[in-house]
Parts: C-alpha cells; sequence; structure tokens
C-alpha cells in the first residue's frame, strides 16, 4: 500500500478524529501507539 497523507485538527478537548478514508480497514476498538517526539505527533498500528 502506497503511503497516503490526510490532514485534521485536534479538538478543544484534544481529540484528534483520523479522516474515514485513513480508518478504512480497521475494526472499531484495534489498538495503535501514539508517540510524540518534541513537535511531531506519529501513530502505529
Amino acid at each position: 500500500m502506497a503511503t497516503e497523507v490526510e490532514f485534521t485538527r485536534m479538538s478543544t478537548k484534544g481529540q484528534i478524529v483520523i479522516p474515514k478514508k485513513l480508518r478504512e480497514g480497521f475494526e472499531d476498538g484495534t489498538p495503535f501507539a501514539v508517540i510524540r517526539d518534541r513537535d511531531t505527533i506519529d501513530f502505529f498500528l
């Protein structure tokens, strides 16, 4: 699968929505890691 890029925003409550296009193929409850390195946040399955 090729790398895909989508943009989103953080809400005032700190919530981040993963765009639907990128969520397709994953089930509800799928665990993933969120890693912050200075000013960058990465997500890993």
